[in-house]
């Protein structure tokens, strides 16, 4: 065999050794092994074709070497993303037990937890969902401006006051520098969302309303606006038809989502269409399985009188929150109709036990129907304002920080 094909070039620093050696004898390196093709053996000529297929044969022995070495760090990097995920998991588990223990102990108030919970995601959002990145929304806000020249100077500058009053947590004074900013660039697409989502978080249905539409009108037509806009017209009482026209819009080209479905149903509910209400309600369920979804379906359950669905899934949405207190009357009623009056009075005293902890209960532990749907829909059903969130405020907030999670799906 000619002498090149007994020997092996070590890829690091190119020293021959013997074939078939595992490491260098000068560096130490372990050799990455190129087999000869077969086709070589029995040309002449490829013995003689100077260096080109050594430096080959080199370079592939290099390229698998580093290839193993890439190979060997990625199964390392897999290994600890592996132990963070389950550490991740352990930690989660204790955590959920603790929560248990101290709930189960009345150290610690669940719905509580809950609620300050949602408080502090609302605060990492800067108070506003449309400047999740500010500087982003900045960027996007000054990009968009289509005033006079001379005014830009001072428009930039009230934005940018703007955003940092935000960051600073002063909210109100943030909002004001950017309505100023507004009315140097009324059409303001980026601008106008950001006040829009704002006034709708704050549960300011005018304000809103005025900015989302304005923001429609620039041009803003993607589902998440449209969705916020058919809440808040749904909820003014006003233009109820267009406001189901663009929730069933959004559900159409961007699937189920809690928010929509639960408007929709809810205003079925208010006319009194408990059936279609049902449907609506079911698919709110279905893209949120939450405490507050399995109720209201339960609701709708009980007010076409299919008692044992409704006990059911009021059963659920305590298992998933066992200080609702609204869930617990509605228990109680049920229980009533089905002629366990025990447990019936046992679920009620919960209910009032509960309110008055909340505050003062002003159903003085009577438990009605009527009573129930007041505290479900508020006087929204008299007044025809607040269709959607009159009444019950837990059911209100969720509402609201749903529609403002929305992620239309990507195209």
């Amino acid at each position: 065999m000619p002498k090149e094909f007994e020997q092996i070039r070590c890829q690091r620093c190119r020293a021959p050794n013997p074939l078939g050696q595992e490491l260098c004898d000068q560096c130490g390196t372990r050799l990455m092994l190129v087999v000869e093709p077969s086709s070589l053996r029995y040309e002449e000529d490829s013995t003689g074709g100077g260096d080109a297929g050594g430096m080959l044969a080199e370079r592939v022995s290099s390229l698998e070497n580093n290839l193993t070495r890439f190979a060997e760090k990625l199964e390392r990097a897999l290994d600890l993303m592996l132990k963070q995920v389950q550490s991740a998991h352990f930690d989660h588990m204790l955590l959920d037990t603790l929560i248990t223990v101290l709930t189960d102990a009345k150290i610690m108030d669940g719905a509580m937890l809950a609620r300050r919970w949602r408080e502090v995601r609302e605060k990492e959002k800067f108070g506003i969902d449309g400047a999740r990145r500010p500087a982003d929304a900045r960027e996007r806000i000054v990009a968009a401006y289509e005033g006079a020249e001379e005014h830009k100077a001072a428009f930039v500058q009230l934005v940018e006051d703007g955003f940092k009053q935000l960051a600073a947590g002063n909210a109100t004074k943030g909002i004001k520098l950017l309505e100023r900013a507004a009315a140097h660039t009324p059409h303001n697409l980026p601008l106008l969302s950001v006040l829009g989502e704002h006034f709708f978080r704050e549960g300011k249905a005018g304000l809103a309303l005025r900015y989302l539409e304005a923001a429609l009108a620039a041009g803003g037509g993607d589902l998440r606006l449209r969705l916020l806009f058919g809440i808040g017209l749904a909820d003014s009482g006003e233009g109820l038809a267009g406001a189901r026209e663009l929730l069933a819009g959004v559900v159409a080209e961007g699937g189920p989502n809690y928010a929509a479905h639960y408007a929709l149903g809810r205003l079925a509910a208010a006319e009194g269409a408990w059936a279609e209400a049902a449907t609506e309600i079911k698919k709110a369920l279905g893209a949120r399985a939450c405490a507050e979804s399995h109720f209201v379906f339960a609701l709708t359950q009980y007010q076409l009188g299919r008692l044992r669905l409704a006990l059911r899934h009021a059963g659920k949405s305590l298992e998933l929150d066992d200080n609702y207190a609204q869930a617990f009357r509605l228990l109680g009623l049920i229980q009533r109709r089905l002629g366990d009056a025990a447990a019936s009075r046992a679920a009620l005293r919960r209910a009032s036990a509960l309110r008055r902890a909340d505050g003062p209960d002003g159903a003085g532990g009577r438990a009605t129907d009527e009573l129930l749907l007041h505290d479900f829909f508020g006087a929204s059903r008299e007044t025809g304002k607040g269709l959607l969130t009159g009444g019950d405020a837990r059911l209100a907030g969720l509402l609201r920080a749903d529609a403002l999670a929305y992620e239309p799906p990507a195209r």
